[in-house]
């Protein structure tokens, strides 16, 4: 792909971070974008990374529903502190995906370049 097909690999790598799952799945359908390993290799992660946190957002919040109020201040905290962490390691894949460095997460990321080697995009 070159660069006057249009946005750059890794610009269209990063703005798959942009609003999650829905921008991923953007680039992995459209062409030319969507036959980028390095795209496709962002869009999975991405998927991964927002959908691995939100599950996990969801379950702690399920907990302080369920739990007594001494821990429910707790797992508050918790969910603080995770949510400052995700928006630190957000920044970081946008900033270093920006800058052509692959940031692979620990367990994301090697999901994310299988998938991206064996798939060349899906469709709706």
């Amino acid at each position: 792909m070159s660069r006057r097909e249009g946005l750059s690999e890794h610009t269209a790598a990063a703005l798959c971070y942009f609003l999650g799952p829905i921008t991923a799945a953007f680039f992995l359908t459209v062409a030319p974008y969507n036959r980028s390993f390095i795209v496709r290799f962002h869009a999975w992660q991405s998927i991964g990374f927002v959908g691995g946190f939100t599950l996990l957002y969801l379950f702690l919040i399920a907990l302080t529903i369920a739990l007594p109020f001494i821990i429910i201040g707790l797992l508050m905290m918790v969910l603080v502190i995770l949510g400052l962490a995700f928006i630190c390691i957000y920044f970081l894949l946008i900033t270093q995906t920006i800058a052509e460095r692959k940031v692979a997460l620990p367990l994301i990321g090697p999901i994310a370049e299988r998938l991206a080697r064996q798939n060349r995009g899906f469709s709706l």
